[in-house]
């Protein structure tokens, strides 16, 4: 699993969605004991013990990051369903919405008065595609 995640994060179409899910990965094997089964040497099982340490340092670290949290939160596959499924905090996942939510309304494209849309639902439903009325979060509770 370590040679394959090695790969994979060093492969150039990984984008940014990719990386908690795959940090989950690596920590669920480790946690299940896929790693620990085999007969490893003394040195290698420590090599595994501050691997681990180092994961979860650089997994508390893209807790910091907004850009983590907006990527899954926006993703089309994972949404907050990936958090839900995986028992994360509810405080967690609202905090993600929170954040995603200042981030578009500080980000969003501004319109042209002239072409802008009768209401922000509709201009959330051009941006996002998704028929779903306003708040944002509603389009993400999915």
């Amino acid at each position: 699993i370590l040679k394959d995640a090695t790969e994979f994060f060093s492969s150039n179409s990984l984008n940014i969605s990719a990386v908690i899910p795959a940090m989950d990965t690596i920590n669920e094997a480790s946690a299940t004991g896929i790693i620990e089964q085999k007969e490893l040497c003394t040195p290698l099982c420590y090599a595994l013990l501050v691997g681990k340490k180092t994961l979860n340092k650089y997994y508390s670290l893209s807790d910091d990051s907004h850009i983590y949290r907006i990527a899954m939160v926006l993703h089309p596959s994972f949404k907050l369903s990936y958090f839900r499924r995986l028992n994360w905090q509810e405080q967690w996942i609202q905090d993600a919405v929170h954040v995603t939510w200042n981030a578009w309304t500080q980000l969003k494209p501004m319109v042209p008065s002239s072409a802008a849309p009768q209401t922000e639902e509709a201009s959330v439903r051009i941006l996002f595609i998704i028929p779903i009325p306003l708040p944002l979060m509603h389009c993400m509770v999915i």
